[in-house]
């Protein structure tokens, strides 16, 4: 998108030798993601409104009040957004990897960071999971909660206690998009996921990008 080709070249202008390191995640389980910082937040908007589906298709908003909780579900060709840095920076001075390898296999991750960017290697030897998001009843609860507590002290006071307290007795990972959209979010890009594993060097059919 536009927006994106600007930030490449104001970072160029800026930063003309720089390295850029792009880390990417599989388009489904990153709008779910993004959904989710929204009730984090503090904000109760239902998923499908949030990523412009209605009759059966991906469109506009659906209300003009949501206008900055929306995401438009067709611009998330990551191939795209990693060729405006590669003209810009150089292709040999970008590195992508997918998140899901962070996940999966965080050495192998950060060594091939550390190789990118000519860096001393260093693997920390605690993995504490940090900023975990709402399990299934806490995503329920924070949904309708958050529509009648007006202030951020309020709403970040639910969230603490709904993440340090009811999620640390009891955890269910939450699926808030329903399954056959996120299928057709993923559907729309794996193609371009096949593009994309070129740049990346990295197997992301193992992670199920296309």
């Amino acid at each position: 998108s536009g927006i994106t080709c600007y930030i490449a070249e104001q970072l160029g202008y800026l930063f003309p030798e720089c390295k850029i390191f792009f880390v990417f995640r599989r388009q489904d389980t990153w709008v779910e993601s993004v959904y989710k910082q929204t009730l984090h937040l503090g904000f109760s908007i239902k998923p499908n409104d949030f990523i412009g589906f209605r009759k059966n298709k991906f469109g506009p908003i659906y209300r003009q009040n949501y206008i900055q909780l929306s995401l438009n579900v067709l611009q998330l060709d990551w191939t795209k957004i990693l060729d405006n840095y590669k003209k810009v920076f150089g292709k040999d001075n970008g590195l992508a990897l997918p998140y899901e390898m962070m996940v999966d296999d965080r050495d192998a991750f950060l060594q091939k960071l550390y190789d990118f960017s000519e860096m001393t290697a260093y693997f920390p030897q605690e993995n504490s999971r940090e900023n975990r998001s709402y399990s299934s009843a806490s995503a329920k609860i924070a949904y309708y909660v958050n529509k009648v507590i007006p202030t951020r002290p309020g709403k970040a006071a639910v969230r603490h206690a709904l993440q340090e307290r009811l999620d640390r007795f009891y955890y269910r990972p939450a699926n808030l998009i329903e399954p056959d959209i996120s299928a057709r979010i993923l559907d729309m890009y794996k193609e371009s996921n096949r593009s994309l594993q070129s740049s990346s060097e990295v197997d992301l059919e193992q992670y199920g990008y296309f």
